[in-house]
């Protein structure tokens, strides 16, 4: 229900006669977002830019300075000389209502992978069959604009009076990182409530909400072998006096294995383990050592990079600091690794943890809406680390979470989203602008 002159109207109904009315307008909006989108990030956001300013609202851009960043907790070694780094295109928002005490946020990201551009050369134009749209990066992240530049202009043109702000943004929250979001938090809000409009990665489309966001941390870990006391070229059967790289490898992931299982304990969280059978991990991503024309000589260098994921209620600096501590403890453990013949770095995939409370009357009013739109209730997906939902979540204390259509095929040639969960996104948020 919302306020329309003096009468209280029923959105739904009013909502859905529009989008089957306009169904082939809201279809030409996303087939212009993805046109304007293979060209060029700039062009895509001169795009955004002008379709928002159609609408109406309070329009403009802001850009990130490097020197801004210093106190995020994410991408640190990249950011290391934060006052060095320009923020790249801008990003672009538009504000409705902004003397309200309050509002929502729906935000979506407008940067893609560099791949997607490679792709797109062949793919000129959205490709459309009976139930999709294709085309790289439509459903990271070029949906979620067009959905929120659609529902926009049905929101208007229903000229109701809604109590809250709306502050839509389209931000670098792909390859520009914090450069988006982080910046988006400073400069606005904070609000109580935000919409992340993205796929989840799942594959589970409006069936869930990701109303989570657990911790990452990248590590690099660099080890130095020892060779053996001899000249003999095959030094097998000398190993002993060696300090092979690779045991010392297996030797650390084992240990980690270990402590990330006691630190799952630690940590348990009911609805992550439920749906990953752990809570905390340590998951080895690379190995490099040695040569596979020399194998029958002891490496001495290798490299480990890996992550750990922690969940909600489990502190980023809590987690790093138990893990060199950790890392030590093995180390001194064996002769080799407690001479210093070691060292630790830590990557750019950096963040704290996040989740929104389920019961709260945001989140149960937003589970209301899907279910009346596609007649099926959501689940609560806990299951995605890094995503963009951590920010208003952190850094407003509101209630976020996650949303897209049906889609699959991501940072492929041959992405897609799900035509009517497309449309049935266009029509949730246009409820969750119109009820406040």
């Amino acid at each position: 229900m919302f306020v329309k002159g003096d009468e209280f109207v029923n959105t739904q109904n009013d909502i859905g006669a529009i989008l089957n009315d306009q169904l082939e307008e809201h279809s030409q909006i996303i087939r212009d977002a993805y046109q304007a989108s293979i060209i060029s990030l700039e062009s895509f956001q001169n795009w955004v830019m002008e379709a928002l300013q159609e609408v109406g609202g309070e329009t403009g851009t802001f850009e990130v300075a490097g020197n801004e960043l210093s106190q995020q907790p994410a991408f640190l070694r990249t950011y290391s000389n934060v006052a060095d780094l320009k923020s790249g295109p801008p990003n672009v928002y538009s504000h409705f209502n902004p003397e309200a005490a309050d509002g929502i946020l729906f935000f979506a990201h407008a940067d893609k992978s560099p791949e997607s551009y490679e792709f797109a050369k062949d793919i000129p134009q959205l490709i459309e069959t009976g139930d999709r749209f294709c085309g790289p990066g439509i459903a990271d992240d070029v949906a979620g604009i067009a959905a929120m530049i659609s529902a926009l202009k049905i929101y208007k043109s229903l000229n109701c009076t809604s109590p809250q702000q709306i502050l839509i943004a389209s931000i670098l929250g792909k390859q520009g990182g914090v450069f988006g979001s982080y910046g988006l938090m400073k400069r606005f809000g904070p609000l109580s409530s935000a919409v992340y409009l993205h796929p989840a990665e799942s594959g589970g489309g409006l069936e869930e909400l990701k109303v989570a966001s657990n911790g990452l941390i990248e590590f690099f870990i660099n080890l130095e072998g020892k060779p053996p006391d001899s000249t003999e070229v095959h030094q097998a059967i000398f190993s002993r006096s060696a300090e092979s790289t690779i045991d010392k490898a297996f030797l650390l992931n084992s240990s980690l294995q270990t402590w990330a299982q006691e630190q799952s304990d630690l940590y348990h969280h009911e609805a992550v383990q439920a749906m990953a059978g752990q809570s905390f991990a340590v998951s080895l991503g690379l190995l490099e050592t040695g040569s596979e024309t020399e194998v029958f000589e002891i490496p001495l260098s290798c490299q480990m990079a890996g992550t750990i994921c922690f969940p909600p209620g489990a502190n980023l600096h809590k987690v790093r600091e138990d893990f060199e501590a950790e890392l030590v403890r093995i180390a001194n453990a064996d002769s080799w690794l407690r001479d210093g013949h070691w060292q630790l770095e830590y990557g750019d995939r950096i963040a704290e943890s996040s989740e929104s409370a389920v019961e709260s009357s945001f989140i149960k009013q937003s589970s209301e809406i899907v279910e009346s739109v596609t007649g099926k209730r959501p689940r609560y997906f806990y299951g995605h680390s890094m995503s963009d939902i951590r920010y208003p979540l952190q850094f407003w204390q509101a209630q976020a979470y996650g949303i897209g259509p049906l889609s699959g095929n991501l940072g492929k040639a041959n992405e897609w989203v799900d035509k009517k969960e497309y449309m049935d996104s266009i029509y949730i948020m246009v409820e969750l602008m119109c009820r406040g």
